[in-house]
């Protein structure tokens, strides 16, 4: 196992997330961590859907739909998580793997806020004369349904590799003494 993650830890600082800005930062190093268990997530999903359709392109489509919305989430989630669980439970025994639990639940609440911000911004105002807290209601509530059925839909797969990628990210941390 020391070897796999040995391995995991250089091949980030060559190619993947050790080479972005303010990495050494520990909640935006843990930032950059869920964002790439995220993409990972995102991936997986669609293979999966792909494998069950038996058409790559429906798979495709829903990484290629989805990454954009959800990789940032998953960044912000595990920032905020990081930043504010480390100070107190950072010496707790195996404290990445709970925050990347806790991360993946947060990036799905971001990632409904962030949608339902485009939805508001992107969607027509509705029907003339409709009032604006019943648009803002069905906007939210659309969002938020849809959320709901990407949540069912993809935490099987999304939160062992959530869970996974906190654990992996505090383990590379805490052996290189950063």
């Amino acid at each position: 196992m020391a070897t796999l993650i040995a391995r995991l830890a250089a091949a980030c600082e060559r190619f993947g997330a050790g080479r972005l800005p303010r990495v050494g930062d520990h909640s935006i190093g843990a930032g950059y961590a869920c964002a790439a268990s995220a993409l990972l997530a995102c991936l997986v999903f669609a293979l999966a859907a792909a494998a069950l359709t038996g058409t790559l392109i429906d798979g495709l489509s829903i990484a290629v739909l989805a990454g954009p919305l959800v990789v940032p989430s998953a960044f912000l989630a595990g920032a905020l998580t990081w930043r504010f669980l480390s100070r107190r439970f950072e010496r707790t025994p195996r404290f990445g793997a709970v925050a990347g639990a806790l991360a993946t639940g947060l990036t799905y609440c971001v990632a409904v806020l962030g949608f339902t911000v485009v939805l508001l911004v992107v969607a027509p105002p509705g029907v003339p004369g409709e009032p604006l807290p019943e648009y803002l209601a069905g906007t939210a509530g659309g969002a938020a349904s849809i959320g709901f059925f990407g949540f069912v839909l993809t935490v099987p797969i999304a939160l062992p590799i959530g869970t996974a990628g906190g654990y992996v990210y505090e383990r590379v941390r805490r052996e290189r003494g950063s």
